[in-house]
């Protein structure tokens, strides 16, 4: 984590129920990180004692069900970055686009791990900083953390300290940045050194070159508002804590159980799944000692099947030579192992219908992913917690960069749009069956067709429908062309398939009579006339929505009857 030789033990919360936090937040991230052998060799001393724990040999850290089932109910950036919009016509896109500030700063292709930490760990921290010109995001594990929140919105940190380590005089210490906007008009920002009571000395005009209390505070709205530079992502928002750091510790436990399994299993294969071989009264001959350079010695005498193995009588009673079965039945202990894992990953919310194996043997039922639906399940289990955490991480990013250059972005306002993991084609079909079935018969529009084939929301799907209509029915064209004055054709309501099959049916025939009257050769005052039909026509399939709406010049009854008099 850390790139220090000589790195110090980072002290611990004064208070004992944040340390416990800590210690157990910190073994999970153990689980996630690779680090967790130690945590596995504690697990098997308290469970075997010495001397059997010697017997088993090296453990086994080949299977890890918590950090797989994480990583498998991740999935909300696993197919490309989220579509982030805003809801007014400001110009965003140098912002949240896929070239914008954000886009470039690293922040979406970290975020697939990042939600398998915040699922394992139940909470995780993302600081924003701007340094060198450029935004920055950086995670921070809730164990290296402290933090307090507003008794009226108690999922709302308004104070928050990190521990980290920094130069200070020469040596590697560590220090708290302590973030406090507790007093609106007097929020503040300074770095303290860790000591075992809680924050030390203020050394922050030392370390940071100026102090940021009061009037000099960095992090400040537009309007003056001060805020944290971090955004607290949860797992699941209970909404009367924090932390709620000891949810789903069952798949904790399971998964060190588990391997405490798969270590036995490795021991009894390795060491009793052979018969063992005995004799009684019995000495082979021409047998010779052997030392391979180890504190082992054993006998031995090469056999084939073209030799005769010798035995002589070591006893005067009858000689005896048998064996014993196999210590151990490996398969059974495998398939036990992989129901165990199957039901952990089940326990943890992956239903069963959704978990698929890895292999077609049953024997490797602790190896488990999930299915492409059972993904796409997981993508909307997690869209409320996380898209509410990526809003405001958005609307601090502007804040911060527009204090820091001087631009004038939304602080607010932004929405965020997950890509769905793809259907497969026979999904696809299957479910535009139904969707077609349904308008049908209809009890369902379009705006519920379109959210079935995506994570839309109401108002995004009833956007995406006016652009498409607008794009069908040709208002994109640029602005000024042709000598008529067109209109943005307005979009269509929702309607039933056998109405909007009609309405098509009315466009082609109005089409038809348009070119028919067109091509007809007829003198000048005949030919006013039935130019003001087809004025009329075009303007009659502007009021259906099926055309741009344009306005004839000419009224066709004033026309005709100015003939009639004539």
């Amino acid at each position: 984590m850390y790139a220090y030789s000589k790195m110090p033990q980072p002290p611990a919360p004064s208070n004992p129920d944040e340390a416990a936090r800590w210690e157990h937040t910190r073994h999970r991230r153990a689980l996630m990180e690779g680090m967790w052998q130690r945590l596995l060799e504690d697990r098997l001393q308290a469970q075997l004692g010495s001397t059997r724990r010697q017997a088993w040999g090296i453990p086994d850290v080949s299977v890890n069900s918590f950090k797989q089932t994480a990583f498998e109910l991740a999935a909300l950036y696993t197919e490309s970055a989220p579509d982030v919009r805003h809801n007014t016509a400001g110009d965003v896109e140098s912002l949240v686009g896929s070239d914008g500030i954000v886009g470039r700063s690293g922040l979406w292709p970290q975020m697939a791990r990042f939600q398998a930490m915040t699922i394992a760990l139940r909470e995780m921290w993302m600081r924003v900083d701007v340094e060198d010109g450029r935004i920055t995001y950086r995670p921070v594990s809730p164990d290296m953390t402290i933090a307090e929140a507003d008794p009226s919105r108690p999922t709302t940190p308004i104070a928050y300290a990190e521990i980290r380590l920094r130069h200070i005089r020469g040596e590697v210490v560590w220090a708290w940045d302590v973030f406090d906007v507790r007093d609106q008009a007097n929020p503040s920002y300074t770095v303290r050194i860790a000591g075992n009571k809680g924050f030390g000395e203020d050394v922050t005009l030392e370390v940071l070159g100026a102090t940021y209390s009061g009037d000099a505070y960095p992090y400040r709205r537009a309007s003056g508002t001060p805020i944290l530079p971090v955004v607290l992502y949860h797992a699941s928002t209970y909404g009367d804590r924090l932390f709620d750091a000891y949810n789903g510790i069952e798949l904790f436990e399971g998964s060190l159980n588990l391997s405490v399994y798969t270590s036995f299993l490795a021991h009894t294969l390795r060491d009793a799944s052979f018969p063992q071989r005995y004799a009684i009264g019995v000495r082979i001959a021409g047998s010779d000692m052997v030392d391979g350079g180890t504190r082992g010695q054993r006998v031995e005498v090469v056999t084939d099947p073209t030799t005769i193995l010798m035995l002589d009588a070591a006893m005067e009673q009858q000689p005896q030579v048998g064996q014993f079965q196999a210590g151990a039945d490996v398969a059974t202990l495998e398939a036990t192992i992989g129901a165990i894992a199957h039901r952990l990953a089940t326990d943890a919310g992956l239903a069963p219908s959704e978990l698929q194996r890895t292999s077609g043997s049953a024997r490797s039922g602790y190896a488990i992913s999930l299915s492409q639906e059972g993904k796409r399940t997981a993508q909307r289990r997690y869209v409320m917690q996380f898209r509410d955490a990526d809003e405001r991480l958005m609307a601090v990013s502007a804040t911060l960069v527009n204090r820091a250059f001087g631009t004038s972005y939304p602080e607010g306002g932004y929405s965020v749009h997950y890509r769905e993991i793809p259907l497969s084609p026979d999904e696809l079909a299957a479910r535009r069956e139904h969707v077609l079935a349904m308008m049908e018969a209809g009890l369902m529009d379009r705006v519920e067709a379109l959210r079935f084939f995506g994570s839309l929301s109401e108002q995004d799907a009833v956007a995406r429908l006016a652009a498409i209509d607008a794009m069908r029915n040709g208002a994109t064209s640029p602005a000024g062309t042709g000598d008529s004055e067109e209109q943005a054709t307005p979009a269509a309501p929702a309607v039933s398939p056998d109405h909007a099959e009609d309405m098509v049916e009315v466009g082609e025939e109005l089409d038809a009579a348009e070119e028919a009257l067109s091509a007809l050769t007829l003198d000048p005052e005949q030919a006013k006339i039935v130019a003001a039909v087809i004025e009329s026509l075009r303007e009659a399939k502007g009021y259906l929505g099926l055309a741009p709406m344009v306005e004839a010049e000419v009224e066709i009854h004033d026309d005709v009857e100015d003939q009639v008099e004539d």
